[in-house]
């Protein structure tokens, strides 16, 4: 191996060395906010787990937050957001499956909004947006409100 091989080989493996650091320190986690209220733990998976840097070694998507309020007793507005800017995410999808095994998919607005009723009871929440890991929430004894 010739010496400008090896100093090219000492290079790439320095640059690649430095470049998964970097992906390792600029981590963001999912997040879901309920009436201001931080319910991580209801957060059972995220998806898809595979790639060489992040905590499950994912570096090229970004990580959901999804921020729910009461507006009434039977409604909730919410938002879906990038969890490391707070910028919200247009055209994602919120998929929620009900007691009733019933699913349904909303899509959020211009604002990164949505508006969902809280009958029959929610038990599960799963929210898609393309670039970005699946953010998946169930709640505890089967019931999130």
């Amino acid at each position: 191996m010739s010496l400008v091989s090896r100093l090219l080989y000492v290079a790439i493996i320095v640059l690649l060395g430095s470049y998964t650091g970097q992906a390792q320190t600029k981590q963001s986690y999912p997040r879901f906010l309920y009436n201001g209220k931080n319910y991580n733990e209801l957060i059972t998976n995220r998806v898809p787990e595979y790639g060489i840097a992040a905590r499950d070694g994912c570096v090229v998507m970004g990580e959901i937050e999804l921020e729910l309020r009461d507006i009434d007793a039977e409604k909730i507005e919410g938002w879906v957001k990038e969890a490391a800017t707070g910028d919200t995410l247009v055209g994602a999808s919120i998929k929620i499956q009900r007691r009733n095994k019933r699913m349904e998919t909303l899509v959020t607005d211009s604002l990164g909004r949505f508006l969902m009723s809280k009958s029959p009871s929610v038990t599960e929440l799963h929210v898609l947006y393309l670039g970005f890991r699946a953010l998946n929430i169930r709640g505890l004894s089967g019931k999130l409100f």
